[in-house]
C-alpha cells in the first residue's frame, strides 16, 4: 500500500504505509484485531452561517444506490445539534426497537425513523403519530424519542423537521419523511422546553454508527452501501456544504466520504461496508 494522496472532489483521503488491518487469507476478510462495536465511524460537520438562528424548518434529501441490509443495527444520522440548550438528532436505523418497559408494541425491531432530544423528559413531551411509539429515559442521559418502523431502501427520501407549535412549556417539532412517490411518513412531535422562539446552535452534523453490537463484525457481513447527501435547507434556505469529515482511532474505516467529480450541486457522497485508510486522525478537512 504505498503511501500517497488521492483527490476525490473536496476531500483528500491518505493511504498510509503501515494500515490497521490485519488480512485473513483463509477467508479473504478484513478485520480490525483490537477493536468490537459499537463503533461510530465517521462525523459529517456543518458550520452555519450564524449563531442561535430561529428554528422553522429544515430539510435534507438522501439517496440510496441500492438496497441496506439490517443484519447489523446501522445508525444513519442525517441530522443533529443543539437548539435552546437542548442536543437533539435523529435520522434512519436498521433495527429500531420499541421501548418493551411502555407497552406499546409486540413487534420486533425492523426498518426506521428516529428522533431524539436530551434533558428533562415527561410522557407528555412526546406525541407519538399513529403507528409510531415513545420513549422517555434515563440510560443515555435524560432524553425523549420517537420512532416509527419504515423500510426504507433504494430510493430517494426527504427528512423533515419543522416547528409545528408553541405552548406555555416550550416548542414543538415534528419529523416526517417524504418518501419516493411524493406521500409523507410522520414520525411525531417533540417538545423542546425553554426560551421561546426556539434557536439553533452554530453547528450541525451527520454520523454513521455501528450500536448495540457485541462481537468483532468483519466487512463480508457489514451493509455495503452508497448513499448520497443533497439540499440541506434552513428555513427554506441552501446552507453551506459541510466543513469538515471526522473519523475516530476507536473504529474501523468503513466510511468513505467525498465529492463526485463534476458535479457543481451541494453532495456528499457516503460509501459504507468495506474498508479503506486514512493516516490523519481525527480530523480530515474538506478543502475547497
Amino acid at each position: 500500500n504505498e503511501h500517497k494522496l488521492h483527490e476525490r472532489g473536496r476531500l483528500f483521503v491518505r493511504l498510509p504505509e503501515e494500515i490497521e488491518w490485519i488480512h485473513t487469507p483463509d477467508e479473504d476478510l478484513y478485520e480490525l484485531s483490537d477493536s468490537q462495536p459499537p463503533w461510530h465511524h465517521v462525523d459529517i460537520n456543518y458550520t452555519l452561517p450564524n449563531e442561535n438562528i430561529v428554528f422553522e424548518s429544515f430539510s435534507y434529501d438522501v439517496e440510496f444506490s441500492n438496497d441496506v441490509s439490517n443484519d447489523v443495527n446501522l445508525y444513519l444520522c442525517l441530522f443533529g445539534g443543539n437548539m435552546n440548550t437542548g442536543h437533539f438528532y435523529g435520522g434512519l436505523q436498521t433495527n429500531v426497537g420499541c421501548p418493551a418497559n411502555l407497552g406499546q408494541c409486540q413487534v420486533s425491531p425492523d426498518f426506521g425513523l428516529i428522533f431524539s432530544r436530551w434533558g428533562p423528559c415527561e410522557s407528555a413531551d412526546v406525541e407519538a403519530s399513529p403507528g409510531s411509539f415513545r420513549e422517555c429515559a434515563t440510560y443515555e442521559g435524560a432524553f425523549a424519542s420517537v420512532r416509527r418502523h419504515l423500510h426504507w431502501k433504494k430510493g430517494k427520501y426527504t427528512v423533515i423537521l419543522e416547528k409545528v407549535s408553541e405552548d406555555d412549556n416550550g416548542t414543538w417539532v415534528r419529523y416526517r419523511v417524504r418518501v419516493e412517490d411524493g406521500s409523507f411518513v410522520t414520525v411525531g412531535k417533540l417538545l423542546f422546553r425553554g426560551e421561546k422562539p426556539l434557536r439553533l446552535g452554530r453547528w450541525m452534523y451527520s454520523f454513521i454508527e455501528i450500536y448495540g453490537a457485541k462481537k468483532v463484525y468483519v466487512s463480508d457481513v457489514l451493509p455495503i452501501f452508497k448513499m448520497t447527501l443533497s439540499k440541506m435547507k434552513i428555513n427554506g434556505t441552501d446552507i453551506e456544504p459541510a466543513t469538515s469529515v471526522s473519523y475516530w482511532k476507536e473504529s474501523p474505516l468503513y466510511a468513505d466520504v467525498y465529492k463526485e467529480l463534476g458535479r457543481t450541486d451541494w453532495h456528499i457522497v457516503v460509501h459504507f461496508g468495506a474498508p479503506f485508510f486514512v493516516s490523519e486522525y481525527p480530523v480530515m478537512r474538506l478543502y475547497s
